[in-house]
C-alpha cells in the first residue's frame, strides 16, 4: 500500500491561496509544478517498483485534478 499527500497546487493556483496558507507553508510543500501534478506523476510512475499484485496506491489530489489523475493512471496501465 502506498499513502501520500503530495504537493497539488500549480504554480499560477499558488498565487490566488490565502496569504495565512502561503505564509504558513513553504511553498516547495505545497506547488506541484505547472498543472500541480509533477509529484503523482512520479508516484504513479514508481508505484510499479513497490505494489505487489491487488496493492493500493492513495493520493490526495487537488480540486479539479480527478479527470487528469485518472487519465495519468489509465495511461500507466497498472491500476
Amino acid at each position: 500500500m502506498i499513502v501520500s499527500n503530495p504537493p497539488y497546487i500549480s504554480e499560477e493556483e499558488f498565487e490566488y491561496l490565502p496569504v495565512d496558507v502561503r505564509m504558513y507553508e513553504p511553498p516547495s510543500a505545497l506547488i506541484a509544478g505547472p498543472d500541480g501534478m509533477d509529484f503523482h506523476r512520479e508516484i504513479v510512475h514508481k508505484s510499479v517498483d513497490y505494489l505487489k499484485a491487488g496493492g493500493w496506491l492513495f493520493l490526495e489530489i487537488g480540486s479539479g485534478q480527478k479527470e487528469r489523475i485518472e487519465m495519468l493512471l489509465r495511461a500507466a496501465k497498472l491500476f
